[in-house]
């Protein structure tokens, strides 16, 4: 499978994202290390076919409490798209958002699969919510250039009776099952889809998007599902 970067940001210089190539490939290692996913080629130019895998840096998001976000075409084409200018003007870094959307579009890439976490729950296999914030990103240097990359969360992390000595994510932030971290949030189906916060909060997509302007990296469940 491949996977190309397409620039339309003026944010964004082309040499920034040429420059980090490498890393994002590591990135994409880490998660298969744990996930078992694809090893896609990763290219920075327009696809050469028109249903090619894409992820569009733009400016401004085009969806009210999104920073980025991944979503598939009606032709069934994954894709993703990563606001830098929006991610500036709220103080976060395109980096995160464009290894969020990343790993999750490698795991779900037609949004669709879930986690069973309880008897009428099921947790979206989102892997960044959780541990999306920008201060639990961690680094990679690779080819002489560092990016910051989100955290991600393990299988162990929807597995609520977890051994002990279970990791639940990347960086080992997480101390328990279903925890979701400051700065992060958990998106889950029970009677509807529901977004809850590290407070344990919950809300409707909308209600969240309203709470969180600006400020979340999501999929398009509510809309592709509702």
């Amino acid at each position: 499978m491949n996977l190309y970067i397409v620039n339309e940001s003026s944010v964004v210089d082309d040499s920034e994202i040429s420059a980090i190539l490498p890393a994002l490939t590591v990135y994409t290692r880490h998660i298969r290390n744990w996930w078992g996913s694809m090893q896609p080629g990763i290219f920075f130019q327009k696809p050469l076919v028109k249903e090619a895998w894409q992820i569009i840096i733009a400016d401004d998001s085009d969806v009210a409490g999104a920073l980025g976000y991944h979503d598939f075409t009606p032709g069934g084409r994954p894709i993703s798209y990563v606001f830098a200018k929006t991610d500036m003007q709220y103080g976060y870094d395109w980096q995160i958002t464009l290894t969020h959307e990343v790993a999750e579009m490698l795991l779900d890439p037609y949004i669709m699969r879930c986690e069973q976490t309880g008897d009428k729950r099921f947790h979206a296999l989102e892997l960044c919510d959780p541990v999306e914030a920008d201060s639990l990103a961690y680094t990679i240097t690779a080819g002489g250039v560092t990016m910051r990359a989100s955290d991600f969360i393990t299988p162990m992390w929807f597995v609520p009776n977890a051994p002990a000595g279970s990791v639940f994510d990347f960086k080992h932030h997480c101390a328990a099952p279903l925890q979701v971290l400051a700065g992060g949030y958990a998106y889950y189906w029970e009677n509807g889809w529901k977004s809850e916060d590290h407070l344990g909060q919950t809300y409707t997509p909308e209600e969240f998007a309203i709470k969180e302007p600006g400020k979340t990296r999501l999929a398009r469940y509510a809309r592709e599902r509702a």
